[in-house]
């Protein structure tokens, strides 16, 4: 039973004081009192305290309806315990006797009535109609249980559910018993994992009758159904029930689905049986473990026997350092107690906006023998931890405890390390190591894997990171989501990654994102020689800084700035030239804290210029190095459509203007040779280097999703010549690249080389290309796992205007994996049109082979999603 705030006008002791002294001073009075008034407002009629405890019960006994039901426990007007005194009280100690009160009057109505008739029929006629919870809303079956009892209903009730102490005593978990099982009118699953079912035995209750069965009030799509749906009481008798929820079908997963079973007959006020049940998605691993000592890279994990996942999302966070925290404190003299403000506790703060992925709190080793931990979230908002707001408690009678919170609401989070036993009289050490880890929006943590899963099918899930800082021996966190849809993030759970340093490894490729901050670590006097940025035509100004993780970190750098020229800079393609022994056009150290600068002004040559960083100190070190480019020369514009790299052929992106906005498809393939690609999108900018977060999509058949994989820069050096350097899924990699055609135009006119797609998101498109003498159209597109894809069509021999063509599908070779031949097959035809410039159809017809699995055949009419190029 939980308490309830209800308006209740006191009265006061020195009133009833005067009234009793009157009364004894004779006989036949004769009075009126006037001037009070009793004030009743359904405003805060069955409305939630702050203080009241909330479902679901809590394992051994998930599988119990808690709170049962509700009843008035806030400033309630009660005798005191002196002489005749009145108190006002609130809690659990007030809502308890409402019950109480309501079981006496049913047993008086009804004196051969047992516990099972009058706890059973209460709960069955109690209501949920006004119920709300401390903001006002709708309260869920989780908060009020059955809801407000109704006496006058509940000693009128036909049936009941008959349950005994024995059957108690055999459910009892800690004696391998399943609460679940037993005859109670709560009927509840804490881990339904598609459809669930439970047998309920009800009992007549008035001398026999004929009910009817009905699921009410479940969600929209929830499969319900009772068995039988008619049937008929003699005087006693009693009837086996058989309830299946199909929770699954509802579409919500990682939720509680509730409703009620609803039984009817003549003679009887309606009764209830309260089901609730979690809708699970499987078991998920308890963590994700990467031990490495690269400082971008990516690993791959399996998942299997979930639910389905129509709309797979994959959401990650981190990593992030965790931080800790050393306190002295005395054992805490009240330690049954640690909400008291006591000397032996300490609090930390987290605020986390709406989202955060996992909260991990833990205490290292101390002096004393016996430390607590709390955490909980500050639900009213006074900054203060208090017992009713804890979410996690681990009190074991040792120092070591943990607690981890996933999927967390926004709001302030307090963790209490208390000091239960020590033995240092003047305090002991306490140490709190702790993290918040929030979805990160960008490729530092990033996580991907199909847009379609099947109901227990087995599937990869890739987790990469780049710019991981750490130094050896430690270890940071992230975290990964797993949702079935996209609009329902993380509602299959959250696994924790642990990313642990084991060493340094050899300096590998590392663009430098023009204004972006990246991460590496340095052994004990080890240097970086392969981080660069490519500096075009019309730079003013180049100034690159690098910063340990403190002060002295920082001193113990050196930066040194190295040119060199381009033709030299592509010798290991895909990767980038070490700096090598160029002349050194800027240097510094650090010192006083603060890690070295080196600005170059007045005009900078260009070329690849690399930031060569070294470690002086005897120590590991973590480094964020950052460069920035100013422009005031001229402006080279990224010229529009389908660019390669001449040295490494097979693969290239499509670059395109939409308005202010710029726009990039990636065309290459994966690390099985099949064809992928990624998009990037960013506004133009002032000076010669686009650059863009690159994102991976995937596709449920209506609507894509996008997952941050890596980032992108485009260097301008003339206008058919460009670099194109990137990082994806934490592999680095830098091209040369060139247009792959003449920009012209078929005869007669008609500027048709752009961007197309249906009008429609969800279901991809094509990079056309059209010019004098031939089409080309790159349909960027998904598989039957919603995985994207690309095929290529095109005759070079039918014109630039043919009405059908030949769909290939290619394979080759990853962007940074060692080249390999290009190959392709025919899987089908692509009937097209031009209306004009703006708008056409295409007809798709294809059949992917092996190892793709896809198959498409429809006409669409389709659009320019790019501006138009104008012809000669």
């Amino acid at each position: 039973m939980r308490g309830l705030s209800q308006h209740i006008v006191a009265g006061r002791k020195a009133v009833f004081s005067l009234l009793r002294a009157w009364l004894a001073a004779g006989s036949g009075h004769g009075a009126r009192i006037t001037g009070q008034q009793l004030v009743e407002s359904d405003g805060v009629a069955d409305q939630l305290s702050f203080s009241s405890s909330r479902g679901p019960a809590l394992p051994p006994v998930q599988d119990t309806l808690k709170p049962n039901v509700i009843a008035p426990g806030t400033a309630i007007l009660a005798a005191g315990f002196q002489a005749s005194s009145f108190l006002t009280l609130s809690g659990t100690s007030m809502a308890s006797p409402h019950l109480a009160g309501a079981a006496a009057l049913i047993k008086s109505v009804n004196p051969d009535w047992g516990p099972s008739q009058i706890a059973s029929t209460i709960e069955m006629t109690a209501t949920t109609e006004l119920a709300r919870d401390e903001n006002g809303d709708p309260a869920t079956t989780e908060q009020v249980g059955a809801g407000r009892p109704q006496v006058g209903l509940a000693a009128q009730a036909g049936l009941y559910l008959d349950v005994t102490s024995a059957e108690f005593e055999a459910a009892n978990p800690v004696r391998g018993g399943s609460p679940r099982a037993l005859n109670l009118p709560g009927v509840v699953d804490a881990s339904c994992k598609g459809a669930c079912s439970f047998s309920r035995t009800v009992t007549d209750l008035m001398g026999g009758g004929s009910w009817t069965v009905t699921p009410v009030d479940f969600p929209p799509g929830t499969q319900v159904s009772v068995s039988p749906q008619e049937f008929t009481l003699a005087n006693r008798a009693s009837r086996d029930l058989l309830v299946t929820v199909n929770a699954g079908s509802s579409g919500i997963v990682g939720d509680w689905v509730s409703g009620k079973i609803r039984l009817s007959a003549s003679g009887s006020p309606d009764l209830y049986l309260t089901v609730s049940v979690y809708s699970y998605g499987g078991d998920l691993p308890e963590n994700w473990p990467i031990i490495t000592s690269e400082d971008s890279g990516w690993t791959t994990f399996g998942l299997n026997d979930l639910v389905a996942l129509p709309n797979a999302s994959f959401q990650a966070g981190g990593p992030v350092r965790p931080q800790t925290r050393t306190a002295t404190r005395v054992e805490d003299p009240t330690n049954d107690d640690p909400y008291n403000d006591g000397q032996g506790v300490f609090t930390q703060w987290h605020n986390l906006p709406n989202g955060a992925l996992w909260l991990f709190a833990e205490t290292l080793q101390s002096t004393a023998e016996d430390l607590d931990l709390f955490v909980g979230r500050d639900v009213d908002g006074d900054g203060r931890a208090e017992e009713w707001e804890e979410l996690c408690s681990s009190t074991t009678p040792r120092d070591l405890e943990r607690c981890d919170l996933y999927d967390l609401p926004p709001g302030s989070y307090w963790i209490q390390v208390q000091n239960w036993t020590g033995t240092n009289p003047g305090g002991d050490q306490m140490t709190l190591l702790h993290a918040a880890v929030q979805p990160s929006g960008n490729s530092g943590m990033a996580a991907s894997g199909p847009g379609i899963v099947g109901a227990s099918a087995a599937f990869p899930v890739r987790v990469s990171w780049d710019n991981f800082s750490a130094a050896p021996g430690e270890t940071w966190y992230g975290a990964v989501g797993i949702a079935s849809s996209k609009d329902r993030p993380n509602n299959i759970g959250v696994i924790p990654v642990t990313l642990q340093r084991q060493g340094v490894s050899q300096a590998q490729t590392l663009p430098l994102m023009n204004g972006r901050t990246h991460g590496f670590a340095l052994d004990a006097g080890g240097s970086h020689d392969r981080a660069f940025i490519d500096i075009p035509p019309g730079a003013s100004g180049l100034t690159v800084s690098a910063v340990g993780a403190n002060g002295a970190q920082s001193d113990a750098l050196t930066l040194e700035l190295v040119r060199r020229d381009f033709d030299q800079a592509f010798s290991q393609p895909p990767f980038a030239a070490p700096a090598g022994d160029g002349p050194v056009l800027g240097s510094a150290s650090g010192s006083g804290g603060n890690g070295p600068i080196v600005a170059v002004a007045g005009g900078v040559e260009p070329g690849r210029w690399y930031a060569r960083v070294r470690n002086t100190s005897g120590e590991p070190v973590s480094v964020s190095l950052l460069a920035s480019v100013n422009f005031q020369g001229e402006l080279i514009e990224i010229r529009r459509g389908l660019w390669f790299p001449p040295a490494r052929s097979g693969q290239g992106f499509d670059y395109n203007w939409g308005g202010t906005d710029r726009a990039l498809i990636w065309y290459t393939y994966d690390e099985e040779g099949l064809p992928a690609w990624y998009i990037g999108g960013a506004p133009s900018v002032e000076g010669n280097i686009w650059t863009s977060d690159l994102f991976r999509v995937t596709n449920d058949g209506s609507s894509q999703q996008l997952a941050p994989v890596g980032s992108v820069a485009v260097t301008m050096l003339a206008p058919g010549d460009a670099l194109f350097s990137y990082t994806l899924f934490g592999r680095s990699g830098t091209e040369r690249v060139v247009p792959l055609s003449p920009q012209t135009c078929p005869a007669g006119g008609g500027s048709y080389t752009g961007i197309w797609y249906k009008g429609v998101a969800g279901l991809g498109g094509a990079s056309v290309l059209v010019n004098a003498s031939t089409q080309a159209q790159i349909h960027y597109l998904f598989d039957a796992l919603g995985l994207p894809r690309w095929l290529f069509a095109q005759d070079e021999n039918a014109g630039p205007m043919p009405s059908s063509v030949p769909i290939l599908q290619f394979s080759g070779y990853c962007a940074v994996c060692n080249e390999t031949t290009v190959s392709s097959v025919p899987v089908g035809a692509l009937g097209l049109g031009f209306d004009n410039d703006t708008a056409g159809f295409w007809t798709l017809d294809y059949l992917m082979e092996a190892p793709l699995n896809g198959d498409v055949e429809r006409t669409d009419q389709v659009i320019k999603l790019t501006d138009t190029l104008g012809c000669p």
